[in-house]
């Protein structure tokens, strides 16, 4: 299946099996919301069904290879608990408990997921070479359905799985309609793919699998969302700030952020 959607050249180096759970997830995530279903009265999104039943992997990972905490570990395990806990202050506390928990689930256990599997900047590469295939699949949905003008993919889904036709905004812009895809916005599916450029750019040093991770990448285009296209110019943005750098010697980024701060500073002594 991967000869059939990627060139030879882009595929080679066999997957370990500590970043399979990983995968797993993060193929779910491209899955639409048409594959969820309800527990009492608790939505099973496809990620997070794969992310309750990969949990153990990750621990087991963990145990057999542990790791020292970092600040970061601290931060996330802070931020999981302080989603249940801001929530009850300014919702009521079934709500809290429903979509706090739920919210805190989904970023706790993709954290320790990521954290037990990725160990080394070639568990990345690895990574964005086996998802690339979604990527791409993502892409050209995306583009079919802003020329089109026509969602496809989920009221297809919807129709065939018996589930109510999707409520997807039909919203056009530039000529082109802000598409979907699996997503259920635009703009969730252009940051998803924008969000691919520095990984397209870093994750391999073989020109064609970088080419296809920029071009899959660009295609956040057709949610026509200033979203997406933000987050693209900004990918471009410190992808050039970090190679002038390198090539310059120069501290680039240290400038920048000096540069910014003093201005920060500058304007916001003005409005005193």
């Amino acid at each position: 299946m991967l000869e059939k959607i990627m060139p030879p050249a882009l595929h080679g180096g066999r997957l370990p099996g500590h970043l399979v759970p990983l995968l797993i997830v993060a193929y779910a995530c491209l899955l639409p919301r048409e594959f969820s279903f309800e527990v009492q009265g608790a939505v099973l999104f496809p990620y997070r069904l794969a992310l309750i039943l990969l949990a153990p992997f990750a621990i087991a990972r963990l145990a057999r290879s542990p790791i020292a905490p970092s600040f970061v570990d601290v931060a996330a395990v802070f931020t999981s608990i302080w989603i249940v806990v801001s929530l009850s202050f300014s919702t009521t506390f079934n709500i809290a408990m429903e979509n706090g928990v739920a919210l805190s689930i989904d970023f706790g256990l993709a954290y320790l997921l990521g954290r037990a599997s990725v160990r080394s900047p070639e568990d990345v590469r690895l990574l964005f070479k086996y998802l690339l295939p979604g990527i791409i699949a993502l892409a050209a949905v995306l583009a079919i359905e802003s020329i089109s003008h026509r969602n496809l993919l989920r009221p297809m889904l919807a129709n065939i799985l018996g589930k109510p036709a999707p409520l997807v905004p039909q919203l056009t812009r530039l000529g082109l309609m802000r598409a979907t895809g699996t997503f259920p916005h635009p703009i969730l599916s252009g940051v998803y793919l924008a969000a691919f450029l520095p990984f397209a750019w870093y994750a391999s040093h073989n020109l064609r699998i970088r080419g296809v991770g920029v071009l899959a990448a660009f295609a956040a285009i057709f949610t026509v969302s200033s979203t997406s296209m933000l987050g693209l110019l900004l990918g471009i943005i410190f992808i050039a700030m970090e190679n002038v750098q390198r090539l310059s010697k120069t501290p680039i980024f240290a400038i920048f952020f000096w540069s910014y701060s003093s201005s920060s500073n500058g304007n916001s002594a003005r409005f005193r």
